[in-house]
């Protein structure tokens, strides 16, 4: 009875709410269908219809298909983006457009607490976040030094997930229940957006190594916060375009970050540029070393290379860093007018004497 009275009392609060309620359930059913035909036929692929997939790939098309019938983890993954930029973003307003820094030292101390913020953010969003951060990092004609210096700490300094973890993804993509028969003083040396890099010795031959990892659940996660970062770019881009003279780029924009970024999953696909580019500069007499390359011990997920010893660019002196500045602009030139293919990753490099 008192439901009833509710009802003919507010007949639009409860048309609202029986209307979020049921787009709710419909949302739940057709993502929880979605997610058991996807189980069912990696068990079985052969007698079960194939439903939409993540590519390998980069495929808008399939990557988008994937995803629209996951409105629930969607809807999820955008409140929590909300929910981390949005205090950022309001913060940056509140310092610096209400009630704007009165002198400059003011307004560096602001910046270096807003990339704190920024970077904490970035990094508590995974690694789709922190590998635009990361790509920010080295645009100091866009970002203050004070941000510069405070996002080049994704470069290096991301959050590793716990060792048995990593282990359990290692044991599962080289099909090997004991690593010990395999590798030997496993030990964590770096952690990235995508992965993280254990040092280990061969028990076949005494070599050191250097395996890479990539995250659980990468392809899926990364994924939808590209799916979410295009459709971004499609609004940005109407916005500009109705109510700026500005030509819409951010669409295109976000793509090509996306389709860079989506390769970088496939270790297999990055094992043989690697190979490439080290057949390439051998042939060209190019000083510089490019890691072998372990394929017995590497998959799409884990790549092992050759370990090298070195020192960061960044804390080798300055008549070091003089001597390398003609080899770094011969290899940039060779990749880009000679070889055809350029590689670029806003990592911390190391060096080894070469001569």
């Amino acid at each position: 009875m008192q439901a009833t009275r509710f009802l003919r009392k507010r007949p639009f609060v409860s048309f609202a709410v029986a209307t979020g309620t049921g787009t709710a359930t419909i949302a739940s059913l057709t993502e929880i269908r979605a997610e058991s035909y996807e189980k069912a036929y990696l068990l079985d692929p052969g007698n079960t219809v194939r439903p939409p997939l993540l590519p390998r790939h980069y495929d808008v098309d399939a990557i988008n298909e994937y995803w629209s019938q996951r409105p629930v983890s969607t809807l999820c993954r955008l409140a929590r983006i909300l929910s981390e930029l949005g205090p950022v973003g309001l913060r940056y307003m509140k310092d610096f457009v209400v009630f704007k820094p009165s002198s400059t030292e003011e307004s560096i101390s602001k910046q270096q607490k807003h990339s704190y913020l920024l970077r904490e953010a970035l990094t508590n969003l995974g690694p789709a976040f922190v590998k635009g951060g990361q790509q920010l990092s080295i645009r100091p004609d866009l970002v203050p030094p004070a941000v510069l210096k405070e996002l080049q700490k994704l470069c290096d300094a991301v959050r590793p997930i716990p060792d048995d973890i990593a282990m359990q993804l290692i044991r599962k993509e080289l099909d090997q229940d004991d690593l010990e028969v395999l590798f030997q003083d496993l030990k964590l040396v770096a952690s990235a957006s995508l992965g993280q890099v254990y040092k280990a010795k061969l028990r076949s031959n005494g070599h050191y190594v250097a395996i890479k990892v990539q995250r659980p659940d990468m392809q899926r996660n990364f994924s939808l916060d590209l799916c979410l970062l295009r459709k971004v770019g499609v609004v940005v881009d109407v916005f500009t375009s109705t109510f700026t003279n500005q030509p819409p780029f951010h669409k295109a924009l976000y793509e090509s970050f996306s389709r860079g970024s989506y390769m970088e999953l496939d270790y297999e696909n990055e094992a043989a540029n690697q190979t490439k580019f080290q057949h390439e500069l051998a042939i060209r007499k190019c000083p510089v070393v490019v890691p072998d390359v372990y394929k017995e011990y590497s998959s799409q997920r884990v790549l092992t290379s050759q370990w090298i010893e070195g020192v960061k660019l960044a804390d080798s002196p300055k008549e070091r860093i003089r001597e390398l500045i003609p080899i770094g602009v011969e290899l940039f030139l060779t990749q880009l007018l000679d070889i055809g293919a350029f590689h670029a990753d806003p990592h911390p490099g190391a060096y080894e004497d070469l001569y």
